[in-house]
């Protein structure tokens, strides 16, 4: 299964990711693990270096228990501050109804129901 959204975590949340990881698995289980050399999981910890879309995919894949709710928060921190901070630069320009409604329904809709991982049926508003 794909993770579109490792795709737009940022420089600070793929190194704490990894970090985490090399604290649960060690550096050079993490590299078998993630099929690079156990210097580039060093350099992703330190971040002299960042991992791509398909090592973070990888990383993202072999998180659990604990471990995976950790990561889960760090996933979703990243990328609603991404979300808010282009919302301040740009909220402006864009129409409050229909799209981003539904967007901020669904999303307040999982908060309402957390713990349970299910599809949810967003209705449009009329425009």
């Amino acid at each position: 299964m794909e993770s579109y959204y490792a795709h737009h975590l940022g420089k600070t949340a793929r190194r704490r990711i990894i970090q985490e990881l090399i604290a649960e698995y060690g550096n050079r289980r993490l590299a078998e693990l993630l099929g690079v050399s156990p210097a580039a999981v060093s350099k992703y910890a330190s971040g002299l270096m960042h991992p791509s879309d398909a090592t973070m995919e990888k990383a993202l894949k072999i998180a659990r228990g604990r471990l995976r709710e950790k990561i889960a928060r760090l996933i979703v921190r990243d990328l609603a501050k991404a979300l808010l901070d282009a919302l301040e630069d740009y909220g402006e320009y864009i129409s409050w109804e229909g799209e981003l409604d539904d967007l901020l329904l669904k999303l307040y809709l999982i908060k309402k129901t957390s713990g349970k991982h299910k599809e949810l049926a967003v209705p449009s508003f009329p425009p």
